[in-house]
């Protein structure tokens, strides 16, 4: 499954892949439920994809200095900091397969 990680530190960001994907959500939201199955399914067909996790209830200020507008959020990162996208809007498997894949070519 996806790597958890605790906080978006400067110190924990930099230890990640220069591409990953970290999936922004809280536990009790519907969407993020049905975002998380959806990222799934694209994970499993997507072996090369470095996807992490947090949970958006532990990283307030963060969210806030990033100007994390709402979750589910993925956050596509190109070399620590470097904020590609944000996708907010995770409508169907197929895009968001060919969203991923193509991030991760």
């Amino acid at each position: 499954m996806f790597t958890p990680l605790e906080s978006l530190s400067d110190r924990v960001i930099d230890q990640l892949p220069d591409r990953n994907i970290i999936f922004i959500h809280t536990p009790l939201c519907g969407t993020c439920k049905v975002a998380r199955r959806m990222l799934e399914i694209v994970y499993e067909m997507t072996p090369n994809a470095a996807i992490y996790e947090v949970n958006a209830n532990f990283v307030p200020d963060t969210l806030q200095e990033w100007r994390i507008q709402s979750v589910p959020a993925l956050l596509y990162m190109d070399k620590p900091k470097d904020t590609i996208d944000v996708q907010y809007a995770i409508s169907d498997v197929p895009a968001l397969l060919r969203r991923v894949q193509a991030f991760f070519k």
